[in-house]
């Protein structure tokens, strides 16, 4: 636990110590740190779906396009998935284990979003 988490620090923050008795973090500067763990531009507080591209925007309507639905004419091509007069994309849908990517009707979004999926394939968005 303690490695894991020195570790995080070093990697991620830069700019903390630990009280290796008691693993409480205490910052050197007094400074906001904003954690984007899936690398998509949008920090972790304000991300609607961690390993989702919350950036993607193509309607131009301030709300990302991962969970809030464009018409299929507009949506990110590269989530788009058989043949163009199926309306089929992908969507990465939330299950008991995890989630997975499945290729579905356009149609079939809304309910995937609404248990916790969103538009696009799982983990799109990461720092690799």
């Amino acid at each position: 636990m303690k490695l894991t988490t020195l570790f995080f620090c070093m990697v991620i923050l830069q700019s903390c110590v630990i009280d290796s008795e008691l693993l409480k973090f205490n910052f050197q500067q007094s400074e906001t740190v904003l954690l984007d763990s899936d690398c998509d531009g949008i920090a972790d507080s304000q991300d609607l779906r961690n390993g989702g591209n919350d950036a993607i925007d193509l309607n131009n309507d301030n709300l990302p396009d991962i969970v809030y639905l464009v018409d299929y004419a507009t949506l990110n091509p590269a989530w788009k998935c058989g043949a163009p007069y199926q309306q089929k994309a992908y969507c990465c849908k939330k299950t008991i284990s995890g989630f997975i990517t499945i290729c579905t009707y356009y149609s079939a979004f809304q309910a995937h979003i609404n248990k916790g999926g969103y538009c696009g394939q799982c983990n799109e968005s990461s720092c690799n």
